[in-house]
């Protein structure tokens, strides 16, 4: 009966240690959070997305747990849609955008992946249609504002 229990006690702790060694994780790891940047980076608007482009990287040199995964709209609305899609698919959830016109036809996109967009254009409507999409600029709207103070 004695041998019975402690072979028993015996079988309980090697399971146990085996339990225990085959759960035990390695030491956890910063997390890295990625941020999608789509800029204008070359083509006729490259200067807007460079000088952004730079900010960023400097960011990043700062920050260590956080890492811009760049892509070229080239300024135009198809390459945006493209980078997007490439962006989105990848998992990423955070971005940073520019150019109206360009955030206009992305945003669908990160609306439908419930991603966060911080954007970097003058149209309000961008930001009244969608939850996920917050503008960094003031609008056209605070412009005329102040091209009228300045007339008068």
């Amino acid at each position: 009966m004695k041998k019975k229990v402690i072979g028993w006690i015996i079988g309980i702790v090697v399971v146990a240690l085996i339990i225990v060694f085959s759960v035990r994780r390695p030491p956890k790891q910063p997390e890295v959070i990625k941020i999608g940047a789509i800029l204008p980076l070359t083509g006729e608007l490259g200067f807007f997305g460079e000088g952004d482009r730079k900010a960023l990287e400097l960011f990043e040199k700062e920050h260590p747990d956080v890492k811009f995964v760049f892509e070229d709209s080239k300024g135009t609305a198809k390459d945006g849609l493209n980078a997007a899609n490439k962006l989105v698919m990848e998992g990423i959830k955070y971005y940073i955008t520019s150019l109206s016109y360009i955030v206009n036809t992305i945003q669908p996109v990160f609306d439908k992946y419930h991603c966060l967009n911080f954007t970097l254009n003058m149209d309000p409507r961008s930001e009244e249609k969608s939850p996920y999409c917050f503008r960094l600029y003031v609008t056209f709207y605070d412009e005329m504002d102040k091209l009228i103070e300045l007339i008068e």
